[in-house]
């Protein structure tokens, strides 16, 4: 379930500080709006021989790459421009620029491998082959049959919305999905972060998000989902027929719509939680696939936790506020004791954390997001004086004395 709300005993804990503050210079942040196009059968048309020849002049680009081990843009866009406006005179200019860039950024990610594109590819648009008039919510594209006028966009209230307070880029791409055709537009909006309080976030399988604001988040219905459809796949793949196939395709992409949902509500819940005034401190877990210790039959859901969305969707939420997000080493913080900085593996069993040293006692992962906070306070855990030298088996005493300043 994914409940917020005080998990912990105690309520919240504040990080004491004296001289601690961030504050970021002014940044731009960006967003993506999904429109639906309001469009004829023969724009309809337009659009999808658009995509189609779209598509086939990135391979065609992709192959010239390859071939020349080439994925500096500049130099693409010398090798293969005129050959591709040649092989595709229907597209326009600035179609072939986009998709020289698009597929050099492709070989700058992967430079040994061939990249094939999809035939219905999205096509990017720029200034030049697309325009936005928000008086009258509609757009004029650049096609191969000529320019498609001012043809009106299909969204949500919480989209207009984006759409009316946010600044429109000049970047958007064409996409075709189920014979329907949607517009994905970037609006951007300049935020000034700057917050004194730390709040740290530690994430986890069996919880999903921890903060050091008492709020827990259980990971039970994400697990659940993993082995679910993981069970569902084993059986169709095991039956190997024709259907089996179909039902698989079906199956196909239903499982990271769901858990990104699921990150969607977890960040939501801890974003609105937060205060002005407030840092978001969350770990640096770039290499934790390759250092982390998990049991062999853990490997499918360990390599399936989507941290990284999670924290990005955090990191786009909490600026959204104006709420700086810092990251910090997670080394040892749910091993450390935040009250007499000992560390030991044998501090943590399970759930439970008690220092072998001083006897401290609370829960585990909110131990590990208090240290995460102190850790952007102090740069490392346990460098923080303990407010109170008393032990106690209680979470309730032992958390009173972590929160007294």
């Amino acid at each position: 379930m994914l409940g917020g709300g005080s998990g912990l005993a105690g309520g919240e804990a504040h990080i004491p500080f004296d001289k601690l503050s961030t504050n970021m210079d002014a940044m731009k942040i960006q967003k993506v709006v999904k429109a639906k196009l309001d469009c004829t059968e023969e724009q309809a048309r337009a659009f999808g021989e658009t995509i189609r020849i779209y598509s086939q002049a990135l391979n065609f680009i992709s192959e010239i790459a390859y071939e020349n081990q080439c994925s500096n843009k500049i130099r693409l866009h010398e090798l293969a421009y005129r050959k591709t406006r040649e092989r595709f005179p229907e597209l326009q200019a600035n179609h072939v620029v986009r998709a020289v860039r698009q597929v050099a950024a492709c070989y700058r990610r992967g430079p040994r491998k061939f990249h094939k594109f999809k035939l219905s590819s999205p096509v990017e648009l720029d200034a030049r082959t697309w325009s936005y008039r928000p008086k009258e919510l509609a757009v004029s594209i650049s096609t191969t049959r000529g320019r498609m006028r001012w043809i009106g966009l299909q969204a949500g209230d919480y989209g207009r919305k984006l759409l009316a307070t946010w600044d429109v880029t000049h970047s958007a791409e064409l996409i075709e999905r189920n014979g329907d055709f949607y517009l994905y537009i970037v609006i951007e909006k300049q935020v000034t972060p700057s917050g004194i309080n730390p709040i740290g976030v530690d994430l986890g399988m069996n919880n999903l998000a921890t903060t050091s604001k008492g709020q827990k988040f259980s990971g039970k219905q994400a697990l659940h989902l993993r082995r679910k459809f993981l069970e569902k796949r084993r059986k169709l793949q095991a039956k190997g027929t024709r259907s089996a196939k179909r039902l698989l395709k079906r199956l196909s992409g239903r499982e990271n719509r769901r858990m990104c949902y699921i990150n969607h509500v977890v960040s939501r819940r801890i974003v609105d939680s937060l205060q002005p005034g407030d840092v978001l401190v969350l770990e640096d877990l770039s290499g934790i696939r390759e250092t982390v210790k998990h049991r062999k039959s853990q490997n499918y859901l360990f390599h399936s936790w989507a941290f990284y969305q999670l924290q990005k969707f955090l990191e786009y939420k909490a600026l959204e506020k104006n709420i700086p997000v810092v990251y910090v080493d997670p080394g040892h913080t749910s091993q450390s004791c935040p009250r007499c900085g000992h560390i030991e593996s044998s501090n943590r069993n399970g759930p439970e954390f008690r220092c072998q040293k001083c006897g401290y006692y609370n829960n585990a992962d909110y131990v590990a997001s208090y240290n995460i906070a102190s850790l952007y306070v102090g740069g490392a855990t346990g460098c923080r004086k303990p407010a109170s030298e008393a032990t106690s088996d209680d979470p309730e005493t032992a958390l009173a004395g972590l929160t007294a300043s």
